[in-house]
């Protein structure tokens, strides 16, 4: 299966490809090597979102929390292959996508009201009648 690259990353791959040159910024360095590193299956779900290169700290999304935790425990392991690489990376940071807000109030919209069931009652028996 072809990994899914977003636009950027198509672009960074292209220039590196075409140019022959290393791009200069480190968050670029690690975009156009993220596939060859980390491997397709993994690029597939995650992604690099930034790099903070004060602390030298490669910023990566996952498509869900299960991604994350993978890429928690992959970390001390990613960044030793990123260094093998040549690439300034002393940390791994994983995040994943924003968690859906719940928000106080009534389950039911006000437009749409709780309806009622009415039940007829035979007044002799107090049971349902069949009608």
């Amino acid at each position: 299966m072809t990994p899914v690259m977003s636009i950027r990353d198509v672009l960074l791959t292209l220039e590196q490809r075409l140019f022959g040159h290393v791009i200069a910024s480190p968050a670029g360095r690690v975009r156009a090597r993220w596939q060859q590193v980390v491997g397709p299956e993994i690029a597939i779900r995650v992604r690099v979102a930034g790099f903070d290169e004060q602390m030298s700290t490669l910023v990566v999304e996952g498509g869900g929390q299960a991604w994350v935790t993978q890429m928690r425990l992959l970390g001390p392991r990613l960044v030793q292959r990123l260094q093998e690489d040549g690439l300034p990376v002393s940390a791994v940071a994983s995040t994943g996508p924003a968690a859906r807000r719940h928000r106080p109030g009534p389950r039911r919209p006000e437009s749409r009201p709780q309806t009622q069931r009415a039940v007829a009652c035979n007044s002799t028996s107090g049971w349902p009648s069949r009608h």
